[in-house]
């Protein structure tokens, strides 16, 4: 899968000039990560106001459409049905993306339904990581387990019927338990989304009588949704009031010619997972549809690797795995296929500035650079970008970046080549030259 596949679908209901702000911060967060936005206005009262224009105009890039007041689920379906692009991935607007946080999910995309953990910003401005719980079964009849950030394929919205229009708080509990009944879901253990708590929230505004009742319903219509539709995503084991369910989930077609049944396709550097222990390797168990967890025996050290699931990463003896090549020649194995590195082509180094006209004497001085805050630039970003951002960061802000982000040798070295060749700081240099050497020994 492709970002340029995946819409990402924006309902706002603008009542205040607060609502206009947070979609705007919302707006600059998603830019760039996906092929598609679409901003579908419930009955927003700001709509045409000088602020909403102002908005409008500001982000040219996305759809906006506007319509009568009738609820967060049909402004989401409406907003799916105008999409051209295969996959959605729902965003609320007062959510807030994490840079890549799209791409990295569809670099885990294998067909299932992806979810990831969430970063709480309260009130005061304070953030706290949320980890989600991961992905069973049960769990999800009970309680809403993943937040409405989930990547998934427009078929997949097809099949299982969209939002229910009946539903405007905790419709997305309710949506999501039937997309993962049907099929499957998967936890990505990063925090790619940030999700704001504020006093105009619809969990705030609501009565406790509204959140009870609706806690009550969502639970009736997920069972009724359990027993109507035997065939699940999720492991078949036999269930209490759920008749006997198939342990093969319905197939989703995938967005690109990989096929859902060869997961170790796909992309996951193991060199980013730290060290094994020694005698094990990390592996990705290919081992069935399923995607509830279970236990699984390697098969040659008949060791027992406790909650595995389909499509995961696990540490394993090097002895219970195969290569990537054994498993597509049909070799014989327990699951688990052996994660090998990612090869990375390192980015083209930038050409080198033009020569600078020596400035006269007479001319002012330049004016003293005052330090800017930047924030940590993703690890895969293009080589010349890292220089330009170098250029408005003072020295200790550049050590704070190499203290973040894990660069490769040759990143180092173009930073450093960069430097020199615009007669920069010697204090930079230096300092790159020293996490180069440290990256060396």
């Amino acid at each position: 899968m492709e970002i340029g596949n995946v819409a990402i679908i924006i309902p706002v209901l603008a009542r205040k000039g607060i609502h206009v702000q947070m979609l705007d911060r919302c707006l600059q967060s998603v830019q760039g990560q996906a092929g598609e936005t679409l901003v579908w206005s419930d009955g927003s009262d700001d709509m045409l106001s000088p602020q909403f224009h102002a908005l409008m105009d500001k982000h040219r890039w996305v759809k906006f459409t506007f319509a009568g007041h009738n609820g967060k689920s049909v402004s989401r379906n409406s907003a799916v049905r105008d999409s051209l692009r295969e996959a959605i991935y729902p965003v609320d607007a007062d959510d807030e993306l994490r840079p890549r946080a799209v791409q990295t999910l569809v670099e885990h995309w294998d067909g299932t339904p992806l979810y990831s953990d969430l970063i709480k910003v309260h009130d005061d401005g304070a953030e706290e990581i949320y980890p989600l719980p991961d992905f069973d079964c049960d769990a999800m009849q009970n309680k809403c387990i993943s937040s409405v950030n989930v990547l998934h394929l427009k078929e997949q919205w097809e099949a299982v019927g969209g939002w229910n229009p009946e539903f405007n708080l905790l419709e997305d509990w309710e949506y999501n338990a039937r997309l993962f009944w049907m099929f499957g879901g998967r936890r990505i253990a990063a925090p790619l989304v940030k999700y704001h708590l504020h006093d105009e929230q619809h969990t705030r505004t609501a009565s406790a009588h509204e959140k009870q009742t609706a806690i009550y319903q969502v639970k009736m219509v997920i069972r009724d949704y359990v027993k109507e539709h035997q065939t699940m995503g999720c492991c078949g084991k036999k269930r209490t009031g759920t008749s006997k369910a198939s342990r093969t989930a319905p197939a989703p077609t995938p967005l690109s010619v990989k096929n859902v049944a060869t997961p170790v396709e796909l992309q996951v550097d193991p060199s980013t997972m730290g060290i094994p222990n020694p005698g094990y390797v990390w592996a990705r168990y290919v081992g069935g549809r399923g995607m509830g967890k279970h236990d699984k025996r390697g098969m040659n050290s008949r060791k027992k690797y406790m909650r595995v699931q389909y499509a995961g990463v696990y540490q394993v003896k090097a002895e219970d795995a195969v290569t990537p090549e054994q498993f597509r020649a049909g070799a014989k194995h327990g699951g688990f296929v052996k994660l090998e590195p990612v090869q990375r082509t390192p980015p083209p180094l930038p050409p080198p500035p033009p020569p600078v006209a020596q400035a006269s004497s007479t001319a002012p001085k330049e004016a003293v650079r005052t330090p800017v805050r930047v924030e940590r630039v993703p690890m895969d970003k293009a080589l010349t970008d890292y220089v330009d951002t170098m250029s408005s960061m003072t020295v200790s802000e550049l050590k704070h970046l190499l203290d973040e982000v894990s660069f490769g040798p040759d990143e180092l070295q173009g930073m450093i080549d960069a430097e020199k060749a615009a007669k920069g700081r010697i204090g930079a240099v230096k300092l790159l030259e020293k996490y180069l050497a440290r990256l060396s020994s």
